[in-house]
């Protein structure tokens, strides 16, 4: 395993180290930057270094190219801040102890755990919305520029903010408690208020910020989070339900995403209906496999995404599943109450008119005569080169796999995942139980995926009940198939499924595995199936499916209709009577 920069671990935590540029220590205070990720997990300790990385690279470059006379404007800004706040602790240390039901100690302690809490927020740079709200309204003070509006000078003045609120807190607690002191922090040495108290009465100027205390007392009680923190709270909380590999997988490609236009760091409070809109518009101009493929390493979503001006872009379903899960994430924040709404609630993928052109086909006879002339039915060079022809016959998964999908109409997915339990006979009738099995790890796509699929005369003729004896009992029906990095056992089947395709010559646009189920249905009509019939065996939702079709009989009237359907197909013939 790789190390990533700047991450170190100490006992059972990890913690991010940096080195802060030798130009900058001067300005900074410090040579060295180190704190702690508060947790053991490499993989979340990764995430946030990264993030962490990202952010005070970019916050000392902001910080370089900021002109001296800039930052000067912003202290000024900050300075005057602070001594608005000296102002009104004079106020208080004046006037409120004089009140009955003003108790100084647990004022001043109330103060003291504040001062953490503002220290908390200057050692992770996440950063309260009220302290963003209160920098905000400072460089508004400064005459627009370049310099004043990027994330530079946010965070400084972010930063100041705190220093401010800090020391005057502190400033505060001395002054209730009887032990004045001077202010500490460089940056406000000499400042002393300059305001008398109001007189009892008399209403304060409502632009001027609020005491310490008040704005304690005002803030948003809801905990904050930041982006990072939810997607780890999230993935604990549903990762409890067995969430499969490629359910986590597309968190992270979700992910990926979404941190391209929002801070990993950034409050989750902070998140508006412009930064949705903003990933909206990303994900609707990603070029497809931009997150896979070798060619865009290297290369950050949005340079790829701009780059993308007419290129091709990623399918609508899967534009529509990484805008939907940023969203559910969101709406379990609410839930949880982290969060009051969802932002960018009605920001969505628009869906494209469907293109005939573009809907996948059946096979055509064409394609399904090169099907089955090709090397897995006629004879392969060997077990790993099944694309090459030669002498070698074997009826495997790659064998029975698209027969059964012909003869069945069942999803590739459904097939890989066949258990020997899986083929039962009742009542004379052989047939496929697509269904849930206690103890092993099986997908179904809905509810009406769990059925019974009738077993082909034309499967038993080519001897997949022989095949099936020959399985061990408890064991997957194509043990030789394994599951991708996905967890999905239609994952590398697939994959292998276009190779080979293209390398024995029946590959087309508009067709792939899934045309088998399509063949399979135009079969059915052709051979005058009942419409509840056909969607009983391919598993389409049907509320009235359960009235008509059940066990004994009726799933022999089912296997007479499969039994009907033919392709014409002098290939198979021969595999019947091999």
């Amino acid at each position: 395993m790789g190390t990533t920069s700047r991450l170190v671990r100490r006992g059972a935590v990890f913690y991010f180290r940096m080195s802060v540029p030798r130009r900058l220590v001067a300005r900074v205070g410090r040579s060295e930057l180190s704190l702690s990720l508060r947790t053991g997990c490499r993989y979340a300790a990764t995430q946030k270094c990264r993030a962490l990385s990202i952010t005070l690279d970019r916050y000392f470059l902001g910080l370089e190219r900021m002109t001296k006379t800039t930052i000067e404007q912003i202290n000024d800004q900050l300075r005057r801040y602070f001594q608005t706040c000296l102002n009104r602790n004079e106020e208080i240390a004046t006037i409120y102890p004089s009140d009955p039901v003003f108790d100084i100690y647990p004022e001043a302690e109330g103060l003291s755990e504040r001062v953490k809490g503002y220290r908390e927020q200057l050692r992770s740079r996440v950063y309260a919305e009220a302290i963003q709200n209160e920098a905000r309204e400072l460089l508004e003070g400064i005459p627009a520029s370049a310099s004043t509006s990027g994330l530079d000078a946010l965070h400084h003045a972010c930063r100041g903010v705190l220093r401010a609120r800090i020391d005057s807190a502190q400033h505060l607690v001395a002054e209730l408690t009887g032990e004045p002191q001077a202010p500490r922090d460089a940056m406000f040495v000499g400042i002393t208020a300059d305001d008398l108290p109001l007189p009892p009465g008399e209403e304060a100027d409502p632009k001027q910020p609020a005491p310490v205390s008040a704005l304690a007392a005002v803030e948003d009680s809801v905990e904050q989070i930041s982006v990072t923190e939810l997607v780890e709270r999230f993935q604990k909380a549903k990762s409890k339900g067995k969430w499969s590999v490629k359910t986590a997988s597309d968190l992270g490609y979700t992910m990926q995403i979404v941190f391209s236009v929002i801070q990993p760091e950034m409050l989750i409070t902070s998140i508006t209906d412009k930064h949705i809109r903003a990933l909206r518009d990303l994900i609707v101009s990603l070029p497809p496999n931009a997150q896979k493929s070798k060619e865009a390493a290297g290369e950050s979503l949005l340079a790829l995404a701009e780059a993308n001006t007419e290129g091709a872009t990623l399918s609508y379903a899967t534009q529509e599943k990484r805008l939907r899960f940023f969203k559910t994430m969101l709406g379990w924040a609410v839930d949880e109450g982290y969060l009051a709404k969802i932002p960018g609630a009605k920001v969505k993928v628009e869906r494209p008119e469907r293109d005939a052109e573009e809907d996948r086909a059946p096979y055509s006879q064409d394609q399904l005569r090169k099907i089955f002339r090709s090397p897995v039915y006629t004879g392969r060079k060997s077990e790993a080169h099944s694309n090459t022809a030669g002498t070698l016959l074997l009826r495997d998964g790659k064998f029975w796999v698209p027969l059964i999908a012909l003869y069945s109409g069942m999803r590739l997915g459904e097939i890989v995942q066949l258990l020997r339990a899986d083929i039962k006979q009742e009542n004379g009738v052989w047939f496929f139980d697509n269904a849930k099995t206690p103890g092993v790890s099986k997908r179904l796509k809905t509810n009406s995926s769990i059925r019974q699929v009738p077993i082909h005369k034309h499967l038993i003729e080519a001897g997949f009940l022989r095949y099936v004896d020959g399985v061990k009992s408890g064991e997957r029906l194509f043990p030789e198939l394994k599951p991708g990095n996905d967890g999905y056992f239609s994952t590398n089947f697939s994959k292998w499924w276009t190779r080979y395709a293209k390398d024995c010559g029946f590959y087309g646009k508009r067709t792939a595995f899934h045309s088998f189920r399509h063949s399979f249905i135009d079969a059915m009509r052709a051979a005058e199936a009942p419409a509840y019939a056909i969607e009983a065996v391919v598993g389409h939702k049907n509320d009235s499916i359960n009235a008509r079709y059940g066990s004994g009989v009726k799933l022999a009237h089912m296997r007479e209709l499969v039994d009907q359907i033919s392709y014409d197909l002098p290939e198979q013939d021969a595999l019947r009577m091999a």
